[in-house]
């Protein structure tokens, strides 16, 4: 019998194909190994990322809940030797828990602070996590002061200023995609407004220290409608508070139904944004004539309110300790967050408003007696 040696050569190649079928699929397993550990490593440093950043920013709130303890005690302890402008707008620097008066303040509210000035979130001495807030710094003298109004609620803020003012810009933004483009002929019910930007009740209240006139303050007192509106029918846009508009004449008063002033608006991809500027003040701080002011929002569910004061010259004035910021950056091992908060003292309490409608005189009476019958309307 006589073999060929075409066998041995096919035998051979054969084992030739496993061998190179057997290293492709080894580098195949081998390439999904790889790409697999890689997506868990990925998935492990992005977890720790997201729980260092977590734990930064939860650092940095600890900073600005710091920050609001040292502005409550110095509102409610106006005489303390600490509480100084170098503490209360130190946005300057980071060195406020460091400095003499801050570290004083620190240790009156029992902050935990450590060798470096860095405010920790733990007790003293613990830094198994390195959570600190590295940086924190108070702004009590602010260029405006900020609100978020809603229907039937009052908003009331004392306008406290470094410097006099005589002018208040107020403006207000928020969802609406149309605007009215002429002068208010009565008032419409709330179903006919429509998705018209919303009307703000302003009210002014002047007052001098000390405050033992109350009827000099409700005689002072003025009240006037802001209009939005857009176009050239606009008119009174720019209104004085020092006019009566319970007179028969004056700038303000524009219509018989209410003492009504407008405000240029624009509106685009359905939110509209509103700007007045009111005339006629003249003090704001201390050593003059303040001023509360009560705005209330109609015709609309919310708005989100800017105020700002300028003087004569349209430069903006300070407002001092109305809405202070807070700055505060966190750290946690290598991870850093910041936060700026903008924090508002508690709001004084609120009467009800609408309590009674009536186009007639009406008689008001008080009485303290047991005898539910006693009647003094005549």
């Amino acid at each position: 019998m006589i073999t060929t040696r075409t066998d041995v050569y096919r035998k051979s190649e054969q084992g030739l194909v496993s061998l190179l079928t057997v290293i492709f699929f080894m580098i195949f397993i081998s390439l999904i190994a790889v790409g697999f550990i890689t997506i868990v490593v990925e998935d492990q440093r992005q977890a720790l990322n997201n729980d260092l950043s977590a734990s930064a920013l939860a650092s940095a709130r600890s900073g600005v809940e710091d920050g609001k303890r040292i502005l409550l005690y110095c509102q409610s302890h106006p005489g303390d030797a600490n509480c100084t402008d170098d503490v209360l707008n130190s946005q300057g620097g980071c060195n406020l828990l460091t400095s003499g008066r801050g570290s004083a303040l620190a240790t009156t509210l029992g902050m935990n602070v450590n060798a470096e000035g860095e405010g920790m979130t733990g007790t003293t001495g613990s830094e198994e996590y390195m959570q600190h807030y590295t940086c924190l710094t108070i702004q009590t003298k602010t260029p405006s002061a900020t609100s978020t109004l809603t229907a039937d609620a009052d908003y009331i803020q004392q306008l406290k200023t470094v410097d006099s003012f005589n002018r208040l810009q107020v403006t207000w933004t928020g969802m609406g995609s149309s605007i009215r483009s002429g002068s208010l002929a009565n008032w419409p019910v709330l179903t006919s407004w429509g998705n018209e930007a919303p009307v703000l009740q302003f009210q002014v209240i002047p007052f001098t220290l000390p405050l033992n006139d109350l009827n000099m303050v409700e005689s002072a007192a003025r009240t006037l409608y802001i209009v939005p509106c857009t176009g050239a029918l606009c008119t009174n846009t720019s209104p004085n508070i020092s006019y009566d508009a319970r007179a028969a004449t004056g700038s303000m008063r524009g219509s018989d139904i209410a003492p009504i002033s407008y405000a240029q608006c624009t509106s685009s991809g359905g939110f509209y944004s509103c700007t007045t500027t009111l005339n006629g003040f003249s003090g704001g701080n201390p050593s003059g004539t303040q001023y509360y002011v009560r705005v209330a929002l109609l015709y609309g569910s919310t708005t989100d309110l800017t105020l700002a004061a300028r003087n004569s010259a349209g430069q903006v004035v300070l407002f001092d300790n109305v809405q202070p910021w807070i700055d505060s950056t966190g750290r946690t091992n290598d991870a850093f967050r910041r936060v700026r908060a903008e924090v508002s003292y508690a709001q004084p309490t609120v009467l009800p408003r609408h309590a009674l409608d009536s186009a007639a005189p009406i008689c008001k009476d008080m009485v303290v007696t047991l005898n539910n019958g006693t009647n003094n309307c005549n």
